[in-house]
């Protein structure tokens, strides 16, 4: 698909809007309308990518609204911070929550230069009426390292799914017995993403082992949806936890839904796994083995012990 660079920025964030509704994300017409859009704010004016945020409030869960999110927290620089000091006192709920977006990786992932003067504005934002507001204002005081375990623990409890998913994001990596106690609860959560990522979180983001972490494990294991049930697989086996052993091998039996199972049994290496591995292996087609063929002969090895 041929792309004119100089097609306004607005416009091409609208139309890769358009494409991600539609399902279109993974296709190369889309990853290089995303890439000429990045390209043309890399070379625009602080004021003119801020303004380009503004414009997309309604974009806010597409990476239209994120990328020039992204472009602002690079540049890292005082023009863009005082744009966000700005917005963080708005009347407008969406202006704050994009205040709360930047000011929290400003500068990441080098350094973050304005984590001192940001502070004071994303603890007030953790006040705000607006739960869309809070729930950013948490992920951005993860980052920043804002609150006390104990302090995201309350966070951890919120009525509000999309805080409660952001507490996840700002406890990830913390090996703390809070820390981990409110993981595991979340790992339960009625919220199928806060579910899906506090399994994740706990199962692979911190080496913590606990009853407690591998029961949050367990008890994802016959969860209806194949990546939870995937991150919890990995989680047990990295704990060497070989009541996982079972189940694993009936997830590679079953209809395959992706690597997580692959993943589990190279990191379990039992040498049990080796036949439900080669008749996977058997079973792909053409297009599954190009995609897992390597990760498959990896676990294969890695259980044969060689």
């Amino acid at each position: 698909m041929s792309i004119d660079a100089n097609t306004p920025a607005a416009d091409l964030i609208r139309r890769i809007a358009e494409m991600e509704r539609a399902g279109q994300a993974e296709t190369e017409a889309y990853q290089d309308l995303f890439v000429t859009l990045m390209q043309q704010m890399e070379d625009m004016p602080t004021a003119e990518v801020a303004a380009l945020v503004r414009r997309s409030p309604d974009l806010e869960e597409d990476e239209g609204y994120w990328a020039p999110i992204h472009t602002l927290r690079a540049r890292g620089d005082r023009e863009t911070f005082e744009i966000c000091r700005g917005w963080a006192s708005s009347d407008d709920p969406l202006t704050r929550e994009a205040a709360a977006d930047v000011l929290g990786q400003l500068g990441a992932p080098d350094e973050l230069p304005f984590a001192a003067e940001s502070a004071p504005l994303i603890k007030t934002l953790l006040g705000d009426a607006n739960m869309d507001v809070v729930a950013s204002a948490v992920m951005a005081a993860g980052h920043l390292d804002l609150l006390t375990p104990a302090e995201l623990a309350a966070y951890a409890r919120h009525a509000s799914n999309e805080v409660r998913f952001s507490s996840v994001h700002a406890l990830m990596g913390k090996d703390d017995d809070v820390s981990t106690a409110s993981l595991a609860a979340l790992c339960g959560d009625a919220d199928r993403d806060v579910r899906n990522w506090a399994v994740f979180a706990l199962g692979q983001q911190t080496d913590a082992d606990t009853p407690a972490i591998r029961e949050a494990m367990l008890s994802r294991l016959g969860e209806e949806d194949a990546e939870i049930r995937g991150e919890a697989l990995i989680g047990l086996a990295r704990r060497g936890d070989t009541r996982v052993l079972e189940p694993l091998k009936r997830e590679l039996a079953a209809e395959f839904e992706g690597a997580w199972s692959i993943e589990a049994a190279g990191v379990l290496s039992d040498p049990s796994l080796v036949p439900a591995l080669v008749a996977l292996q058997q079973r792909l087609d053409p297009e599954e083995l190009e995609a897992f063929g390597s990760e498959l002969e990896e676990a294969i090895e890695a259980c044969s012990g060689e």
